[in-house]
């Protein structure tokens, strides 16, 4: 199976919800980055997610050497790819993609009074579902009353040097909310 460059992103990052239980989301990526495990050269493109078939996703050539970059999955929800089928090569999504729980938390030191308990009571509709990283997004802005523009940019890992436009828009969101992350603004 192989990858398809994106010309436009045509299909969404999701994150599944679940609240109940514990609050955490669990990402479920269709848009991603990549970079070289030969050269370490990050990939200027973004690659879309098209499905796997036991865990086999497909391949890209490296524009530095080219030499074939090989992305396996879990062949269920992808939280993660394996680039080159190396264990340590991992890339966990809510790491990558700040798509963490624990940001969410940070709303609770927000001026607003009971931001954090607000942002919770309205995700527990989507509990047990996915919601698109836009949405997500949407509905944490219209609680703290915070607007991102998409203008800003953001690396959270150096192997990458490009992240996908709803991602960005989410990383903009927490940072416009003063939330201590692990990203620089590029």
């Amino acid at each position: 199976m192989g990858m398809d460059i994106l010309k436009s992103a045509t299909r969404k990052n999701k994150v599944y919800i679940r609240i109940k239980s514990e609050c955490k989301f669990i990402p479920d990526i269709s848009v991603f980055p990549l970079y070289c495990t030969c050269c370490n050269a990050p990939q200027s493109k973004l690659y879309e997610h098209l499905g796997s078939r036991y865990g086999q996703v497909g391949t890209a050539i490296c524009e530095k050497c080219g030499k074939e970059i090989c992305v396996t999955d879990h062949d269920n929800i992808v939280a993660s790819i394996y680039i080159n089928n190396y264990p340590s090569n991992e890339i966990f999504f809510n790491k990558l993609y700040l798509l963490d729980w624990k940001f969410v938390d940070k709303l609770d030191e927000f001026p607003i009074k009971n931001t954090l308990e607000k942002v919770t009571e309205e995700l527990k509709k989507y509990d047990g579902n996915f919601i698109n990283v836009d949405e997500l997004r949407e509905i944490i802005e219209n609680i703290i009353n915070i607007k991102t523009d998409g203008k800003m940019r953001f690396i959270t890992d150096e192997r990458f040097s490009i992240l996908p436009d709803d991602i960005n828009r989410w990383i903009e969101l927490l940072y416009r909310a003063k939330i201590d992350i692990p990203a620089k603004v590029v």
